[in-house]
């Protein structure tokens, strides 16, 4: 959407800017420190493992942060992406959208209303999956229920 707003020569849509390219990704910020310590990249992730093995300081603080940015990452990200993204999409942006289409000549702005709609599809679909893995926790579940029972099919 972003990228078709600034090719065009029109300013449209660059009141937007901030929000779609800016607010709405501050989940990210808690997301890179979670990152780090994934198991994908090794020497990180063995590391934290190693200092929590040995019970020190580090280990604790450490994952302690990575705990606390695990809850960061979903709360932001459900607040703007699952919750202000549509409030903003489709309050203001949408009609402001449907204003520039009918007083312009050109695709640009339906291109805009349809990525618009996919970004929000996108978003939907993975605000569902985190309230979904937030659900399980609460529950006390650790998630995947059918390695559960290949482990104990094995025992």
């Amino acid at each position: 959407v972003m990228g078709n707003l600034c090719l065009s020569e029109e300013p449209r849509g660059s009141y937007y800017a901030p929000f779609f390219l800016g607010l709405i990704e501050a989940s990210s910020i808690p997301l890179c420190y979670v990152d780090i310590f994934h198991p994908k990249h090794k020497y990180w992730y063995e590391f934290l493992q190693q200092e929590l093995k040995n019970k020190s300081a580090l280990g604790n603080v450490l994952n302690s942060i990575n705990e606390v940015a695990r809850i960061l990452f979903a709360l932001i990200f459900l607040a703007f992406r699952f919750v202000y993204f549509p409030l903003v999409a489709f309050s203001t942006c949408l009609p402001d959208f449907f204003k520039a289409a009918n007083a312009e000549v050109g695709s640009g702005t339906l291109w805009d209303i349809c990525t618009l709609y996919l970004v929000y599809g996108a978003s939907n679909v993975l605000g569902t999956i985190d309230i979904r893995q937030i659900a399980k926790m609460l529950q006390g579940g650790d998630g995947d229920k059918d390695s559960d029972k290949k482990k104990d099919k094995e025992s």
